[in-house]
């Protein structure tokens, strides 16, 4: 307890190391500018804010959604929001060695399909076939370390920057995403509400069918 309060006050009164280069501080806004809102980039922000949405308000109502919609036992549907989080670890492990061969936009292209399909069968097939909305997970992990990567790979100025308001528009979704999920409900029930999740991703890939006729343009050029 003692350490607790020691460690902190003995970090507030130690000297920052001052930078001495001229001009190291100052920002070039009109740079950041130019590089942090171009065409791509505003797509690649509408992206990943509706991949968190879809990722976080899976999580968040897949429960309630197999209780209520589905007839699901407590037991079984947090098993299946359990394999849902199996889905994303593996995906992420077995993802690092097929994104660099098959490329970067290819690869999102590829999986949001996927998942809209297993998502689109789990919602709206019989009883049967929820086992498909965690096999959503499998896909939705490739998702957000690639679109990371392709925009780190976009840019070669102002990239923390850049990448600084690419994980703001992240946490924007995750915060919307679930509550509109939750306002749907409300209104029209849980099943309406959870198909949310359905419409994020839908939109997520026609942005990334926007991205790619964006990059063909900027290549034949």
């Amino acid at each position: 307890m003692i350490l607790v309060v020691i460690l902190p006050l003995y970090f507030l009164f130690l000297k920052y190391p001052r930078n001495d280069v001229a001009g190291a501080d100052q920002m070039n806004w009109r740079g950041v500018g130019k590089t942090a809102f171009t065409r791509e980039m505003i797509w690649f922000y509408l992206l990943i804010a509706l991949y968190v949405a879809a990722e976080v308000g899976l999580a968040s109502w897949l429960v309630e959604f197999l209780q209520k919609a589905k007839s699901q036992s407590v037991v079984l549907s947090s098993t299946f929001l359990s394999l849902f989080f199996g889905g994303v670890m593996l995906g992420r492990f077995l993802g690092s060695f097929v994104v660099e061969r098959i490329g970067y936009l290819k690869s999102l292209l590829l999986v949001s399909g996927a998942a809209i399909v297993c998502l689109a069968i789990g919602t709206f097939g019989p009883s049967f076939a929820v086992f498909f909305l965690p096999l959503a997970g499998l896909f939705y992990s490739i998702i957000f370390p690639t679109a990371t990567a392709a925009v780190s790979d976009l840019h070669k100025e102002n990239v923390g920057t850049v990448l600084g308001l690419f994980f703001a528009f992240a946490g924007v979704g995750g915060m919307i995403g679930p509550w509109l999920m939750g306002l749907v409900s409300d209104w029209l029930g849980i099943t309406a509400g959870f198909s949310l999740v359905l419409i994020y991703c839908s939109v997520m890939l026609g942005s990334l069918l926007v991205l790619g006729k964006i990059q063909g343009l900027s290549q034949n050029t």
